[in-house]
Order: C-alpha cells, then sequence, then structure tokens
C-alpha cells in the first residue's frame, strides 16, 4: 500500500509541475464568475449540470493533456519499469484523475450554495437531513 501512496503522490506532484491542476481550478473560477450572472432559480435547475459538465467533460481534456506531457518526457516507459504492478500505475492515475474531479465538484457545489443556497437534499436512516435546495425529494 506504501508504494500506491508514493505512486498517487508523484501523480499529483505531476499534475501540479505539468500546470493540469491550476488549470482545473481555473475552469472552476470560470463556472463560479458563472454562477454571479444566474438568479437563484436558473441556479436551482442548472446546478447538476454544472457540476456533471465540469467533471466529466473536464477531465478528458485534462487526462489527454497529461498522457501528451507524460509521453514526451517518458514518464510512462520509466514508470513500466518500476517494480509495481500495471494495475498500481493505473490506479494511481485513476486516484489523480479523481483528486481533479473531487476538487472540481467540491468548488463548484460550495460556490452554488454560497451563492445562491444552492444545495442538495439525501436520507441518512430514518430520518431526513436536509440541505436547503430547490428541487424535491423524489416519492419514496
Amino acid at each position: 500500500m506504501n508504494t500506491l501512496t508514493r505512486l498517487i503522490k508523484g501523480e499529483v506532484q505531476r499534475l501540479v509541475r505539468y500546470k493540469i491542476l491550476p488549470v482545473s481550478l481555473v475552469t472552476a473560477a470560470v463556472w463560479i464568475a458563472l454562477f454571479f450572472f444566474l438568479s437563484p432559480q436558473e441556479a436551482r435547475g442548472t446546478a447538476p449540470l454544472f457540476i456533471f459538465v465540469d467533471v466529466a467533460t473536464m477531465s478528458i481534456p485534462l487526462s489527454g493533456a497529461a498522457h501528451h506531457l507524460e509521453k514526451q518526457d517518458g514518464t510512462i516507459r520509466t514508470m513500466l519499469v518500476l517494480p509495481v504492478s500495471v494495475g498500481q500505475i493505473i490506479a494511481a492515475k485513476t486516484a489523480a484523475s479523481l483528486v481533479l474531479a473531487l476538487e472540481s465538484a467540491v468548488l463548484t457545489a460550495a460556490a452554488l450554495y454560497l451563492i445562491h443556497g444552492v444545495g442538495w437534499r439525501h436520507r441518512t436512516g430514518r430520518s431526513e437531513t436536509a440541505i436547503p435546495s430547490g428541487c424535491p425529494l423524489p416519492p419514496s
């Protein structure tokens, strides 16, 4: 497990070195700026779309850019001769991609909540925990 942790740390450091993580933060900042131009009703209706589009569509070009930069640096060839399995390498790259997705989703959701009070409702056990939202719960 220690090897996997070191691989994940290296992947995240590569995201910073290749300026992929900062670009992801800038993209989230663009979404946040857009939220100021929406009414609360529009924000409630489009909140899931904003979060999904940002996470799903931005991960594709950023992953492609990471692959291109790693290919230029020969990082992948170096990793393949390390005493780790290919599965661990893939798991580390997947975890690094999840870091990008989570930071983007958390920033977007937090901005929607702070700017317009848009939240979500979820159920925990028998009682219902609610965060103010314009979306009603589906029938049980």
